[in-house]
């Protein structure tokens, strides 16, 4: 088994940060890695768990807080049909992203919650179809807010 190749630790960093400190699943997750046969890089990681990679989270968010509503819709639908993740594991990514990026604290706050109750209806008794267009909304609503503080 041969790990990364194409950066400075991309593969072995990308399973520490999976595996959120949990020697076992690190070794899970190399062992499955070792046993595909391919070489343990960052995006062959990815794929594997079939976790969302931080660039695609960060194209997410992007679209989020720029794009109209009906854009932001096609383009999470599009991306979770291409890359297969769920919307509760975007969700929990959008979540490490959003303290990265220079927001009003009432917008960042008012986003985390909304958020998190779309997490909570997802484990309880919703649709990712309506989740996801509540996702969409709360970000439409805080760049409503953004708008109206810079004026």
């Amino acid at each position: 088994m041969q790990v990364d190749g194409e950066g400075e630790g991309e593969g072995v960093d990308a399973v520490v940060r999976l595996s959120k400190g949990d020697m076992r699943r690190a070794l899970n997750l190399v062992q499955t890695m070792s046993m595909s046969g391919k070489r343990v890089t960052a995006a062959e990681v990815y794929a594997c768990t079939g976790q969302t990679a931080p660039g695609r989270v960060r194209e997410v968010l992007k679209t989020l807080l720029n794009a109209p509503f009906a854009e932001c819709i096609g383009e999470l639908e599009r991306a979770q049909n291409e890359n297969g993740f769920a919307l509760v594991d975007l969700l929990q990514d959008l979540h490490a992203e959003l303290k990265r990026v220079a927001l009003p604290s009432e917008v960042r706050c008012e986003l985390l919650s909304t958020m998190a109750d779309l997490e909570n209806n997802l484990s309880a008794h919703s649709t990712e179809k309506l989740q996801l267009g509540g996702l969409v909304g709360c970000f439409a609503i805080a760049r409503k807010h953004i708008v109206e503080q810079a004026a």
